[in-house]
């Protein structure tokens, strides 16, 4: 019994043994994998300093192309806000003529509604003169007509 638990500690402390060789064989295989990648990104980095050099000293001619290149888009983009510009401004010019044509319109028909309206009649004037007194309508009995008419005040 004993030599079994030996037998099977000792399997046991193996297999712990290769558990740990396999993890630090993994542990060293990411280390390198870190190392190539962060080799990697130092050569880009490296490459993308040198480049501009590089073309200078190497292509000149392609340099001159990219410089000419980037003018070019330059200049597209300059031209494009121009116009946008251009644009605003005749937009607002159409505006304001619109509201110039507007106001005329506007200045334009208040003589004319002013002129087709009735004049009102003086009101003031029938207060403003002083009232005079009446005598008493004369009645006569004559005539119908003759009744209304001296009834409003006119004498024959």
């Amino acid at each position: 019994m004993s030599s079994m638990k030996k037998q099977q500690q000792q399997q046991q402390h193996q297999r712990r043994q290769q558990q740990r060789q396999q993890q630090q064989l993994q542990r060293q295989q990411l280390q390198r994998l870190l190392q190539q990648q962060h080799q990697q990104q130092q050569r880009r980095r490296l490459q993308l300093l040198l480049q501009p050099q590089q073309l200078a000293l190497v292509q000149p001619q392609r340099l001159l192309l990219v410089q000419a290149q980037q003018q070019l888009v330059l200049q597209a983009q300059q031209q494009l806000v121009l116009q946008a510009q251009q644009q605003l401004l005749l937009q607002l010019q159409q505006q304001k003529q619109q509201l110039q044509q507007l106001q005329q319109r506007r200045l334009q028909r208040r003589p004319r509604q002013r002129r087709q309206r009735r004049p009102r009649r003086p009101r003031l004037q029938l207060k403003q003169q002083p009232r005079q007194q009446q005598p008493p309508p004369q009645v006569c009995f004559t005539f119908a007509k003759e009744i209304s008419l001296r009834t409003r005040g006119v004498n024959f």
